[in-house]
């Protein structure tokens, strides 16, 4: 068995990160329309988009060094990834707004449920 070309691994790489970004998007579409997607399902999908940014950094930058334009078989994909990620920012922006405003919301509500909690424990106590 031969190893893919590096060529061959960096499309293979991009396409598998514009897939992942498009996955990412369609998570944070569903978020915004009320699914039960976690935040924790959306940073699993971020991590793994890291891990193959991570893959694919070193195979860009020696795939840069000896070609000065990428091919329509490259440049789709990426350009592709590009628009997505135009598109994604400012959702994910926008979810994690409503994030906080949602923990600034709820989090004096839970301290007062918990300081009720500690009362009652401390009454308990005394009896």
């Amino acid at each position: 068995m031969t190893n893919p070309s590096p060529n061959t691994s960096l499309l293979e790489l991009t396409v598998q990160l514009r897939n992942l970004y498009r996955e990412l998007d369609q998570s944070v579409d569903s978020m915004q329309v009320g699914s039960v997607e976690s935040l924790g399902h959306i940073g699993d999908k971020m991590r793994l988009i890291q891990e193959v940014e991570h893959q694919l950094g070193p195979l860009r930058e020696a795939y840069q060094q000896t070609n000065s334009k990428l091919p329509q078989s490259l440049r789709e994909p990426t350009d592709q990834t590009v628009d997505l990620l135009k598109g994604l920012l400012p959702k994910l922006a926008q979810l994690e707004k409503a994030t906080v405003d949602s923990f600034q919301r709820l989090f004096p509500k839970i301290q007062e449920s918990v300081r009720a909690v500690k009362m009652q424990n401390a009454y308990a106590q005394q009896s």
